[in-house]
C-alpha cells in the first residue's frame, strides 16, 4: 500500500512540475513599461532610462511607444518554439508580415523579452505591468 501511495504521489508531483504555463493573450494583455535591459549595444541595467519605453498588447494588436510617441503598431500572433539562447521550448510573439520571433516569459508582474541572443548583440528586456 505504501508503494502505491508513494508512486501516486511521485506521479502527481511530476505532473505538476512538468505542466508548462503557456502565455495567453489575456496574460500578456495590457501596458508594460521598460525597467531593465541587458546586452546589445546600449547601456545595460536598471535605473532611470534615457527614454521612456512602453509596449501594449491589446487583443491581437502590439504597440510600442517611445517617449509617448507610437513607433510600432502591428497585429501579432503567439506561438511556441525552441529558443536558441536557452535551448528550451518557450513562448514567443511574431509581428504580422514577419517571421521574426521575440521570445518571452511572464513572471508575476514582469514581462521578459528575449530579442535575439546576447552573444550576437541581442537583448533581454524586462518590463513591469502598469
Amino acid at each position: 500500500m505504501k508503494k502505491t501511495v508513494a508512486l501516486l504521489l511521485l506521479f502527481c508531483v511530476t505532473l505538476f512540475f512538468s505542466c508548462k504555463k503557456e502565455v495567453s493573450p489575456s496574460s500578456i494583455s495590457g501596458s508594460w513599461t521598460l525597467t531593465n535591459v541587458q546586452g546589445g549595444y546600449m547601456v545595460t541595467g536598471t535605473g532611470e532610462q534615457k527614454h521612456k519605453h512602453v509596449i501594449k498588447f491589446n487583443g491581437n494588436v502590439y504597440e510600442k511607444y517611445v517617449d509617448d510617441k507610437l513607433v510600432v503598431s502591428s497585429n501579432y500572433t503567439l506561438t511556441t518554439d525552441k529558443f536558441a539562447g536557452t535551448g528550451k521550448e518557450m513562448d514567443a510573439f511574431v509581428l504580422e508580415n514577419t517571421n521574426y520571433k521575440v521570445f518571452l516569459e511572464i513572471k508575476k508582474k514582469k514581462l521578459i523579452l528575449y530579442d535575439g541572443t546576447i552573444a550576437a548583440d541581442g537583448t533581454i528586456s524586462t518590463y513591469t505591468k502598469n
